[in-house]
């Protein structure tokens, strides 16, 4: 998965820095990011080559590759320079890392354009210089990146998986049942919820898989197998759905492609090979 970029180390930690050479600039313009082409290597410009000289805040460091988000509003105007919105970075001309760093890069873009000012009391936001935050001075209201839990749900009835496709969207694909965890929900709960509002069906043996940050909704995935319990008559949820089906593991639709976490379970289940991993 695009995450996966061992065996180098990504550090979140939040330092109060300023950039040097040789730091990478993120710079954010509503859904588009300023990406350099170098011949065939795509990467984040170098503070030296986006030559702008502030206001910059750092956001993570990849080994000792630091990151800088870019938050003032000049932009620098040279030909290698390109902007690309958010779905380039599923794309493989950057390499893993560039990819991890630019989808984080962008939820916690997000998450400082949105919190400028204080919830509470209208008043201007100012950044913590110890950790991670914004803090209200008139208030002392406090506010922390948003990270929304959420479950991807592979159920299987022997080599038969439940899949679906969402409404209103170009080119819709078959896919996990999926949904957010509401208030007083437990992850597993959610999970049951979730198969029975979308499809009417009832799952049991609910088992963890694995875990994946998806930036792009501000969003922690928690991926489950589990199994149908009782009637496989399917009820499709039509507000959020334009399908639903139990497809033969046979005819699933899949190739490997080292990106998301819904890819990553469907193909385990086409090879026959996911109980092995759970």
């Amino acid at each position: 998965m695009f995450n996966n970029i061992e065996p180098q180390r990504y550090h979140v930690e939040y330092h109060d820095l300023v950039p040097r050479l040789g730091d990478r600039i993120v710079c954010y313009n509503g859904k588009e990011f300023l990406v350099k082409t170098d011949g065939d290597s795509i990467s984040f410009p170098t503070y030296e080559e986006y030559d702008i000289a502030s206001p910059y805040r750092y956001l993570f460091s990849i080994e000792d590759d630091r990151y800088f988000l870019y938050i003032g509003d000049v932009y620098p105007e040279e030909r290698r320079f390109s902007w690309v919105t958010s779905d380039f970075f599923r794309s493989k001309q950057m390499s893993k890392a560039m990819n991890f760093a630019g989808i984080t890069a962008f939820h916690l873009a997000k998450w400082y354009r949105t919190n400028r000012f204080c919830g509470v009391c209208g008043n201007k936001m100012e950044h913590d210089g110890i950790e991670r935050m914004m803090h209200c001075p008139e208030c002392g209201n406090t506010v922390y990146p948003r990270i929304s839990p959420a479950i991807i749900l592979a159920v299987y009835d022997g080599d038969r998986l439940l899949m679906s496709k969402y409404k209103n969207r170009k080119n819709a694909r078959f896919v996990l049942i999926a949904g957010f965890a509401e208030i007083g929900e437990s992850l597993e709960d959610a999970a049951r919820r979730e198969a029975f509002e979308e499809t009417g069906i009832r799952i049991k043996n609910i088992r963890y898989y694995r875990s994946q940050p998806w930036g792009l909704t501000d969003t922690l995935l928690a991926g489950f197998y589990a199994e149908l319990d009782g009637d496989e008559t399917i009820t499709v949820e039509e507000d959020e759905l334009a399908d639903a089906q139990w497809i033969p593991r046979e005819e699933i639709e899949c190739s490997f492609d080292d990106f998301s976490l819904t890819n990553d379970m469907i193909w385990h289940f086409k090879q026959n090979d996911f109980k092995d991993l759970i």
